[in-house]
């Protein structure tokens, strides 16, 4: 025997002539020596009822404590004087995702070792050969009723739903894990030093932090969940309005429990329902809205904002309420395949609370946003340029993240049943609003002209504008996600349209008597007002978002004005007129 074998089997001698005599089990639970611990399987120790089982991983007649695991003669050569049976599964399921640099292989060295119990294949009393220290003790069960998976002591062979392990922890300057070299001093071990296992987090021998982790991870105990943040440097995360990590403002109570919970809030380290970024559920909208009554976030049951209920209304994008969701946090952009999720358009490790509501000058948290600039709740997110082709990352204006779906021909999903059949109808939106059309709403480029049609308080400081000051991305009661009524069918079934004169002046298109007015007053008038049963809505005449050939947004619906409308300055050929061409 060499002289560390010798010294460690010095120690376990000296460590087991040091316990207690056997009697009722008293174990706490959360020491700081193996003895007081549940991985004392002993007949004095308390094996794992903590964790809610009953003690049938309790041995009913071994006394010893150390020779569960380790043995000072006729040890395995797989561990420190190991005494286990190995698992036989040779074939584990790693986590993976499309993101992850890391490449998890087969368990090894220690979280093999470990592994020896926690995948259930092997009686807690078996040793190297055949011989058993206890018939009575089980494999680790797991226990489908429960569904804490924190409770979850059987991890089985398939790891996909854990955090990966086994693998060599790649540093990279300004990229998401820490430095590996102040890991030590954090009490984070990497096995020979590059590679990361199970004891990286969790200490066999010690459980004063409960779930043998190295750092106490107990949101209630030591908030923030510092052990996942002492090697993953989310950006954006310590920004001083990081909402998930500050908990926000807006709910004194709620926002402190999740500023507490920091990581957990959201995701699992083992036995994740959805295990591809080890998260709480498997379909990706329930862990922002609980739906199922498992959390508060974002449903309504708190002050913090009520989400869900927008995604129900009658016109939304269609979050999954099942499991499949489209997203993948790297996929090509434009986007190919047809799908909508929160993450899609919000990042949670950086989204804030700055610059609510997108556009308004006075905001729940200064600064402001102006057009076209993102504000908190966008920071972070990818997006499509003015081209709608090249990925921004992060993306910088709003419409950037708006093109990731809405940009390019192969980011066109469908023609919506209802939505006007324009002269030219164009579905890509970065060729609508391009700067370099005759007329269009100055979402990509600045607004054309004075601005007189604007309401007086806009004339001056609307120069752009953002998607969502007419669209409501979560939901709305009108078609298109409109955040105001604006009919669309002829005659017209409402002469108010409160969407276009929300910025645009009533008086200034349609009232000849309050000067000053517009050069075409007598025309909008008599077209929107003074034809009874014939009103034109806004929208037969005018494409809201652009037009690359005619002024004045003129793109006639031709489902009212026909297929073969013509317009030229000051000349139209409609259907809806008695005798074409008429001239103003």
């Amino acid at each position: 025997m060499n002289r560390q074998a010798n010294t460690l089997f010095a120690l376990l001698l000296l460590s087991i002539s040091a316990l207690p005599a056997v009697g009722p089990a008293h174990a706490s639970n959360r020491g700081a020596n193996v003895a007081d611990t549940p991985h004392n399987l002993s007949a004095g120790g308390k094996g794992a009822p903590d964790k809610g089982h009953t003690p049938m991983y309790q041995s009913t007649k071994e006394e010893r404590i150390c020779i569960f695991c380790h043995a000072p003669h006729h040890a395995n050569a797989e561990g420190p004087l190991w005494s286990r049976q190995l698992s036989t599964i040779t074939a584990y399921i790693p986590y993976g995702s499309t993101t992850l640099k890391a490449k998890p292989g087969q368990p090894k060295g220690a979280s093999r070792l470990c592994l020896s119990c926690h995948d259930g294949t092997v009686a807690l009393g078996a040793l190297t050969g055949t011989y058993n220290l206890d018939g009575g003790m089980p494999k680790m069960v797991t226990d489908t009723a429960d569904t804490d998976p924190a409770k979850k002591t059987n991890l089985g062979w398939d790891l996909s739903d854990d955090h990966p392990i086994s693998f060599p922890y790649a540093y990279e300057p300004g990229a998401e894990l820490e430095n590996p070299q102040l890991l030590a001093a954090k009490g984070i071990r990497l096995s020979d030093g590059l590679y990361l296992e199970c004891t990286s987090c969790h200490d066999p021998h010690n459980n004063v932090n409960d779930n043998f982790t190295v750092i106490n991870n107990i949101p209630r105990e030591n908030s923030g969940t510092p052990l996942c943040i002492a090697c993953h440097r989310k950006a954006g995360w310590d920004l001083p309005d990081s909402t998930h990590q500050t908990g926000g403002t807006r709910d004194a109570v709620n926002g402190a429990n999740v500023s507490k919970s920091g990581c957990i809030n959201c995701h699992f380290p083992h036995s994740a329902p959805g295990a591809v970024h080890l998260l709480k559920s498997a379909v990706p909208s329930e862990n922002c809205f609980h739906r199922d009554g498992s959390g508060t976030c974002h449903n309504g049951s708190n002050s913090d904002g009520d989400i869900l209920s927008l995604f129900k209304k009658p016109y939304t994008h269609s979050v999954p309420v099942a499991v499949g969701g489209g997203h993948v946090e790297n996929e090509p952009l434009p986007a190919k395949v047809k799908h909508v999720e929160c993450v899609d358009c919000h990042n949670p490790h950086q989204a804030g609370y700055q610059g609510v509501p997108l556009g308004s000058p006075n905001p729940a948290l200064l600064p402001a946003a102006t057009p076209p600039e993102i504000n908190g709740a966008l920071r972070g997110v990818r997006g499509v340029d003015e081209s709608g082709k090249t990925e921004v990352t992060p993306a910088t204006a709003e419409y950037q993240v708006c093109f990731k779906c809405h940009a390019y021909t192969n980011a066109i999903f469908k023609k919506f049943i209802d939505r006007p059949v324009r002269q030219t109808d164009e579905l890509d939106e970065s060729l609508r609003f391009a700067a370099g059309n005759m007329s269009y709403h100055p979402v990509i480029g600045s607004r054309q002209g004075a601005g007189r049609s604007l309401l007086l308080q806009y004339r001056t400081t609307m120069t752009r504008i953002y998607c969502c000051n007419c669209h409501s991305p979560m939901g709305a009661d009108e078609p298109h996600m409109l955040t105001g009524k604006n009919s669309e069918t002829y005659p017209s079934s409402d002469k108010t349209y409160p969407l276009c004169f929300s910025c645009h002046d009533q008086d200034y298109l349609l009232n000849p008597m309050r000067p000053p007015n517009a050069p075409s007053v007598a025309l909008h008038k008599a077209h929107v007002l003074d034809h009874p049963g014939k009103e034109a809505p806004c929208s037969a005449c005018h494409d809201p978002h652009g037009v690359a050939t005619n002024p004045h947004l003129i793109n006639f619906d031709t489902r009212y004005a026909g297929a073969a409308a013509v317009y030229s300055a000051g000349s139209c050929s409609v259907s809806c007129h008695a005798t074409n061409p008429r001239s103003y």
